[in-house]
């Protein structure tokens, strides 16, 4: 747990010494587990914080969504590149089609897309123009793997058709998992016909 009464204190002292000359600011910070904190600290002070989450592995509650505009106003956000997103998709589905899918997701589980590290998802005899055009157009980068690799993976939705066409039963959750060391926190979502979507948590 965050020992609060530390940071309290802190910015009880500090107060008493500069706040006739400095005027305080907002933090919110969201860790790589999700979760939200929210503290004020002086213009002159700088605090590494070091939020723990949960017991580790396994899926993690989203971070609540952010609304409060005069907290925003005067905030530092901190969000540290921690999701992977695993995508399935046809040799032809469209850049837009997956951009859409992808803003549907974020959107339903609170997730920020300043907070992506990677795109990644099964490696196919021709490019696939769309994913490739939406990786460099947002400069992130894509990282695909072989059917035989993602064909080891457990996941937790595994398809018999999805198996018949690409020879592994997973896709975007199979790749998503492998990617970020197995924290899966956003189940495959989909958009039929051609797209599903799948996010986990780097484990570090």
């Amino acid at each position: 747990m965050i020992k609060w009464k530390v940071y309290k204190k802190l910015l009880e002292n500090t107060g008493s010494v500069f706040g006739n000359v400095l005027r305080p600011i907002n933090i919110t910070a969201i860790n790589r587990h999700g979760f939200m904190l929210r503290f004020s600290i002086f213009t002159s002070i700088v605090i590494l914080l070091s939020a723990c989450g949960g017991g580790g592995g396994g899926s993690s509650q989203p971070a609540e969504p952010l609304s409060d505009n005069e907290i925003l106003e005067n905030a530092v956000i901190y969000r540290p590149p921690s999701l992977v997103v695993g995508i399935g998709l046809h040799w032809d589905t469209t850049k837009d089609k997956i951009i859409q899918g992808l803003d549907d997701t974020l959107k339903k589980f609170n997730l920020s897309i300043k907070s992506i590290a990677r795109f990644v998802s099964i490696k196919k005899e021709k490019d696939v123009v769309g994913l490739n055009e939406l990786a460099d157009e947002m400069n992130i980068p894509l990282e695909v793997f072989d059917k035989d690799e993602l064909a080891t993976i457990k996941t937790p939705n595994p398809s018999k058709m999805v198996e018949g066409y690409e020879g592994t039963a997973s896709v975007s959750e199979a790749a998503a998992i492998k990617s970020s060391g197995g924290n899966l926190i956003v189940e495959k979502q989909k958009f039929p016909p051609d797209l599903t979507i799948a996010i986990a948590r780097i484990n570090e």
